[in-house]
């Protein structure tokens, strides 16, 4: 059983977080050996390609092998670095808002974006940091607070060895589309701008006077760019596991109907949670899948704690053209093409349309800044 005051643990202790339950609907998708694809095991890249198609999901091993321990290693290393910033005073945090700066960099705070219609808030909080600061030396105008600035030594490892895997990663998916290798990894440099980013993420325990639904942390969404590796030690995760309109379970990214379910994405020890970007789905023409997925508190005993994620996006560099690429396994455009933008615009416009309005009218409404 939880210990009694585990409503009031606000510290990252995954070695005393009791199990996920067991009477809950989990997400079926696909656990991947890491160590099976650095050996070119071609079954496992199967494998892995079939998980890209019909969930946009799947579970990594990254006990199998030392560079998935090292993974590992890092990810609690950035949780507990996590721990460290949210426990800044509030009014600290919030002269790294992303209000501030104007863009997706930063801090984000709990309500600062809505759940619903009827304007129910959020309930996380995050720090988004740029993979060029950590890696690159980029300027961060006013993003970072002094726990990031100071640990830019323990961030590198770990923003590189996880830029490195998703690489690695969508190289293999690539090539099963028929992509050439250079075709996927030259829009994912590690030294070239773009939006990659680690995130740092903490929501509250689970108000259990109060429905689950009105406590959600992150809103239904697919994620921007093309690849995510995930982190977490508590339960919340939830991925849309959709169906035809027939009953039958109906995988096509570019055909899924409304109907559905959403099921938990267990956290399996050992195991970091990958998911598919929009990014991807663009590029191979709706082949791969983005999936649709939201956070809510914590499940059962487990939602006693503040849950901690540590998520990494792999993003294409930012003059990297948003269209569907040519190979033999990605079906063509027939007819007029769709207008092309660059990542860097399509992220300028994701931010400006999803934060940047909505964060200065909530600072202005609390007059705790005046943004210009």
């Amino acid at each position: 059983m939880a210990s009694s005051n585990a409503s009031n643990n606000v510290r990252f202790s995954p070695e005393s977080y009791p199990p996920f339950p067991t009477d809950l609907p989990t997400a079926p998708i696909e656990k991947i050996s890491l160590r099976k694809l650095l050996e070119k095991d071609d079954e496992e890249a199967n494998r892995l390609f079939v998980a890209c198609q019909k969930h946009g999901f799947f579970y990594l091993n990254v006990r199998d092998h030392p560079e998935g321990e090292a993974l590992q290693t890092g990810a609690l290393q950035m949780a507990r670095l996590a721990e460290e910033t949210f426990q800044l005073p509030l009014d600290e945090k919030r002269k790294h808002h992303q209000a501030y700066n104007g863009s997706i960099y930063g801090y984000k705070s709990a309500g600062a974006q809505k759940t619903d219609a009827q304007g129910t808030p959020d309930t996380v909080e995050f720090m988004s940091i740029a993979k060029d600061f950590v890696v690159n030396d980029a300027p961060s105008p006013n993003q970072n607070p002094s726990t990031i600035v100071e640990n830019k030594e323990i961030l590198k490892p770990f923003v590189t060895k996880a830029h490195e895997t998703g690489v690695f990663l969508l190289t293999l998916v690539g090539t099963k589309l028929g992509l050439v290798e250079e075709e996927v990894k030259n829009r994912h440099r590690i030294d070239q701008q773009s939006g990659s980013q680690l995130r740092l993420t903490r929501s509250p325990p689970l108000d259990k006077t109060r429905d689950p639904e009105s406590q959600i942390a992150t809103t239904s969404h697919t994620d921007l760019g093309s690849i995510t590796i995930l982190f977490n030690w508590l339960g919340g995760l939830q991925m849309w596991e959709p169906e035809h309109p027939d009953g039958s379970k109906f995988w096509s990214a570019s055909r899924l109907s409304q109907k559905g379910r959403w099921t938990y994405v267990e956290p399996v020890p050992g195991y970091a949670i990958v998911n598919l970007g929009d990014a991807m789905t663009k590029f191979s023409n709706g082949v791969l899948n983005s999936g649709k997925h939201r956070v809510l508190p914590a499940p059962g005993e487990q939602g006693d704690f503040v849950r901690y994620s540590v998520a990494y996006f792999v993003r294409p560099e930012d003059d990297t053209v948003l269209k569907v690429l040519e190979a033999a396994g990605i079906p063509q455009w027939e007819g007029e093409k769709e207008p092309e933008k660059t990542f860097g615009q399509h992220v300028l416009d994701f931010g400006r349309a999803k934060y940047g309005k909505d964060l200065v009218k909530i600072f202005q409404e609390k007059n705790k800044a005046v943004v210009a």
